[in-house]
Parts: structure tokens; sequence; C-alpha cells
């Protein structure tokens, strides 16, 4: 009896294993296809002819083929009709007939096999799920796969792997195609796509469970399915009892401030690292960390620019004014003015809305915005007159053929001076690096685990953050918690800016790093400049302006109500982050009379230019937590 036990279980082991393995081999379907034709194309030959030789109704003779030809796929033997004639007299021949047949039923059971394998192989890939960090990637399309094998790729260079599943959001065939292809398990049912408790249990996720990370990535172009996705899954994580700290959210939405109330803090559930992005803004900023401006200019060895920068953008859609705020709140250094030109026909009809909320900007740094075609005769006489200064251009009017037209009259134009720009065009999710003389162009997209994961995204901005506390006060991840979104974009920009100041200063990040951060007054105050100018224009790229003198002493009467009522003022005097107004948008030398004032009325010692010598005496720890 037990060697009957371990026969039959012998037996589908190896029949499972046969199963799987025929769905894991994609070349059985072109060879199934193969033989469907081949045993199609004979059969049909042989029961024609003994049929055509028995019976004188040529329909009769065409159904009955049909009828017998279909039935070879089913392993219906309808040769006992025909056997009788000439041809099948010859053992040869009859033979072949037995193999065409047998080709036939074989075509059909290895068609359903590889269905049965690859639904088996499906659920065998779900249940392998279990016991990893888990990553769900919401919505199905070219992209989401391509990001996918991109982390596959990033396991093999060392990062740590995490179980994936997709939960497409509509059903694609040649998409759902191209995931078995891939390897890549997926759940389609209905548990999955309104996540509730059970579907995380049917992961392995059980209520308290502290030891898995959950990552999810909603990817789909439907920003409203997206959010919902991402409210319902937190809703279940939140009722399963999984801790705040192990969950991450990267989703795709252009509404950063409803998906913030979804971001964890001291005393709400939430994702803890959340990165909202649209494809225009990172676009953007993928375009300062790939190309930074402060590479365009010399700095001598006081930390002073000796060149100005000069911008060209062309177009000025979403793309266009993301780029320009990125190149804004990059490219302010001591010593340089910076000067945009921006390009676009019916430019203040599409960005209305852009010079309404960014007023400050556009209103505090020297921009050109011209209603001309980026092709136009005046657009072309700006580059010709501006050759020797033009340090960047940009091409982002949503039509790769413009774009790439842009760019190819401007290296006409440049001539001998083209080799000193950045040739630059962003696409949707793309930036590509023209090539100059023999360089290649060189295209980066932004479907990246380190630009899409928010914790690896945020690694840096958090080490930002930290260093504004003492280690008494809380872990790095702990003190993220407590960070309100508009100060975690705070801390992003913070580090993306963090190696220009090795640059400026002549010191390379290993060195600065290993503490080879000696600066004398002179370079530290200049680079303490560059960081206020810095500071002042990510504030008002983000729609921020100056407070008034009215609000400041509304804001110190009311400092001085709660330190007499309750001990401890809640309010900072300086900073409205309801209303995005801030008492530190001035000159670097209007800084001092500043902290005197609030001073007079705190009775601290704030000194605002210390807080920006700070910062940058703070680069050779930051670089070391961004793992250098």
């Amino acid at each position: 009896m037990l060697h009957i036990v371990v026969m039959t279980f012998a037996a589908l082991a190896i029949f499972f294993a046969t199963v799987v393995n025929m769905a894991l081999k994609k070349e059985n379907q072109k060879l199934s296809i193969i033989i469907v034709i081949v045993a199609a194309v004979i059969g049909a030959f042989f029961y024609s002819y003994g049929y055509g030789v028995k019976i004188e109704n040529d329909f009769i003779v065409l159904a009955r083929t049909v009828l017998s030809v279909s039935g070879m796929f089913i392993g219906r033997w309808d040769f006992t009709n025909v056997d009788d004639t000439e041809l099948f007299t010859n053992p040869v021949i009859y033979l072949v007939f037995l193999i065409v047949h047998f080709l036939a039923l074989y075509s059909l059971a290895n068609v359903v096999m590889m269905k049965l394998g690859s639904s088996l192989l499906r659920r065998l890939r779900i249940l392998l799920l279990h016991g990893n960090d888990l990553t769900i990637i919401f919505g199905l399309s070219e992209e989401s796969i391509f990001f996918a094998n991109r982390l596959r790729e990033s396991w093999k260079n060392g990062e740590e792997p995490a179980s994936i599943l997709f939960v497409p959001d509509e059903t694609d065939n040649a998409l759902l195609a191209a995931l078995e292809r891939d390897g890549w398990p997926y759940r389609t049912d209905s548990t999955a796509r309104y996540p509730k408790t059970r579907f995380l249990r049917s992961l392995g996720i059980w209520e308290g469970d502290d030891n898995r990370k959950i990552t999810l990535y909603a990817l789909s172009r439907e920003e409203n399915l997206n959010r919902q996705y991402t409210a319902k899954l937190l809703e279940s994580l939140q009722k399963s009892e999984i801790p705040a700290e192990n969950l991450s959210l990267t989703i795709y939405t252009t509404n950063v401030a409803d998906i913030s109330k979804m971001q964890a803090l001291k005393n709400r559930y939430g994702y803890t690292d959340v990165n909202p992005f649209d494809s225009h803004s990172l676009t953007a900023r993928l375009l300062t960390l790939e190309y930074p401006v402060y590479n365009t200019i010399r700095f001598n060895d006081k930390g002073l620019a000796e060149q100005n920068l000069d911008v060209v953008i062309a177009g000025f859609g979403s793309t266009g004014q993301a780029v320009l705020r990125a190149l804004v709140r990059n490219g302010q250094f001591e010593g340089s003015e910076f000067h945009a030109a921006v390009f676009a026909p019916e430019i203040y009809s599409i960005a209305g809305h852009f010079f309404t909320v960014y007023e400050e900007l556009c209103s505090n740094y020297s921009i050109d915005f011209n209603e001309y075609d980026a092709r136009s005769m005046e657009a072309s006489e700006y580059v010709r007159a501006h050759a020797t200064t033009l340090k960047y251009v940009v091409a982002c009017t949503g039509d790769s053929e413009r774009d790439w037209e842009i760019i190819r009259a401007y290296e006409k134009i440049l001539g001998k001076h083209c080799e000193q720009v950045l040739l630059l065009i962003c696409g949707k999710g793309t930036v590509t690096r023209v090539g100059s003389g023999s360089n290649l162009d060189i295209v980066t997209d932004i479907w990246r685990n380190e630009t899409l994961n928010a914790s690896i995204a945020d690694r840096a901005a958090k080490a930002v953050n930290a260093s504004y506390y003492s280690a008494e006060d809380g872990t790095p991840e702990e003190l993220w918690r407590s960070c309100t979104p508009f100060s975690r974009e705070s801390c992003r920009a913070a580090a993306d800016f963090t190696r220009a100041y090795c640059r400026i200063a002549g010191i390379s990040e290993k060195d600065a790093a290993q503490g080879a951060w000696d600066l004398d007054d002179e370079l530290l105050e200049n680079l303490s400049k560059t960081e206020h100018l810095r500071w002042n224009a990510f504030h008002r790229s983000m729609g921020w302006s100056l407070m008034p003198d009215e609000e400041f002493a509304q804001r110190a009467e009311i400092y001085r109500f709660e330190r007499m009522k309750y001990g401890k003022p809640m309010i900072r005097i300086a900073k409205n982050e309801t209303d995005r107004h801030h008492a530190c948008l001035v000159t670097w030398e209007d800084l001092q009379a500043l902290s005197d004032k609030e001073n007079a009325i705190t009775g601290k010692q704030v000194d605002y230019q210390q807080f920006d010598r700070d910062n940058v005496m703070a680069v050779p720890a930051l670089l070391r937590a961004f793992g250098y």
C-alpha cells in the first residue's frame, strides 16, 4: 500500500513538474502551432483522398473531411472509414497517418497542459510571495512592467529583493501575456482590486505582522484609481494592525495635497514613506540630478561663481513649467546672475495658473517669457545673440519631433559654441542629453528604483532632516514621521543640492565625506550665501512669498499670548505654512536684522545666517549618510 502511495505522489510530482516546465518554455507555444498546421494539412489531404475515392458527392466529401480532421485533435479515430482505399494499403503511408493522428492529439494536449501549467505556475508564484517583503504594483502598463523588470535588475546588483505582485487596473490581454512572459505573478480578482483584510491574509500578512515591509506603487494612468486603491489598502492595513513604519507608498498623482492625508504623522496612521509624483515634476527633478546646472559654470577658490547662468526653455506646458521651477531653485550661486528665456506661443493663455501661483518666482528672478515659437526668427536671434553665454537649453514642447527640430536648429546657430552648452530634451518621463561632436545621445528615464522607491528616494532627505535635530530628539525615521509634507519637500531639495557645495568648494565628494572640509572664513561665507539663495529660490518655486510686516507683528502678538497663557508658544513667528509666507525671504544682508527683531520678541538667540553656515558645515555628515 505504501509503495502505491509513494508511486502515486511521484507520478503526480513528475506530471506537475512537466506541466510547469511546459508553461515556462515559451517555445512550446510556437511548436504547438507548427504541429497543428502540419497535422491539419496532412490529415486534410489523407481524408479528402479517402473520402473522394469512396464518395461521389463533393459536398459530402468536404463535410466529412472537415469533421474527421477536427476529430483528429480530440482523439477520434475515423481512419476505419478510409483504410480500405488503395493509398493506405502501403504500410509506410499507414505509419505516417498514425503519426499525424498522434501529433494532432499531442498538440491539443500540449495546449491544455500549457494552460493548466500557466494557471498552476501563477498560483505557485503567488504562493511564493509569502514570507518576503512585499511590493504591490497597482496599474498595468508598459511602463509599470518596465519598472518591475528594472527592480529585478537592481536585485542582481545587490539591492535587497522583495516579492512583487501586480494588480492590474484593467484587463489587457496583451499586457497580461507580457506579465506571463516575464514571470510576474498577478491577481485580477475583486479581492485584489478592492483590497480588504482577506486580500492581505491571502498573501500571508496576518494581524499584527511587524516583520514584513509593504511597498505600494500606485502606477495606474487614472489618478482617481490610484487614490482609491491607496486609501482602501491603507484602511485594510490599519485594520490588520500593520506598523506604519513598515509601509511605503509611491503614487502617480498631480494632487499632492490629497495624498499628504495618507502620510503617517506622529499621531496619525498612514504610509511612512510617501513619494507622490507626476511625470512632469519627476522629469524636471531627474534633469537637475543627472545634469546639474552647477556643472556648467566655473567657480573660484573662494566659492564665487565666475560666470552667469543663461538658460533657454522651449515649450511651457506642464513639463516646461516644472523645468523652470527646478532650474531656478538649483541655479542660484553667489557671484552669479541667473537668467532664463522661455519661448512658447500663447504662453499666457496656457500657463495662467503658473503666473498666479508662482508670482514671486516670476517677479524676483530674471525670466523673459516670450510668446514666440522656439523655431521662430525671434527665438533664433536670441540664441545667436547669447551664443557665448548660454549654458543650458531644454526643449520640452510635448512633441518629440518638434523638440529634435528645435535642438538641431540651435546646434547650427551655436556653431563652435555648442560644446559649452548642455542641449537637453525632456519628454514624458525621459531626459535626453543630445550629444555634440563625437558624443552619443544619452537617454535617462524616471522608471528607476532610486527615483520612484519612496524609501530609497528619501534616504538623503531623511539625513538632511535629522541634521536639524540632536540625537536625543529621535532616529531619522522617527523624525521623518513628524515632518509635514512641505518640510519633506524642502529636505529633498536640500539633499539634491548637497553635492553642489563640493563642486563649488573644489573638494571631491569622497574627500569631503572623509572629513576634508576645512573651509576658510571667506569660502564658508560665500557657500552660506549660496545656501540662502538656494533656500529663497526653493520657497519661491513652491509658491511662497515674503511675510508682510503687519503679519509678522500679528504673529508676534500671538506668540506673546501663547507664552503667557501656556508657557510654551506653539506658533513660529517667521513662518506661516498655511498661507505660505516666510519672513526669511530676504537678502543675506537683511537676515541679521530679522534675527535681532525676532530675538527681541522671543528672548532667544536665533541667528538665521548661522543656520545657513551650519547647513554648509553639515555636508560631510550628509554625504556619509548618503552612502559615501
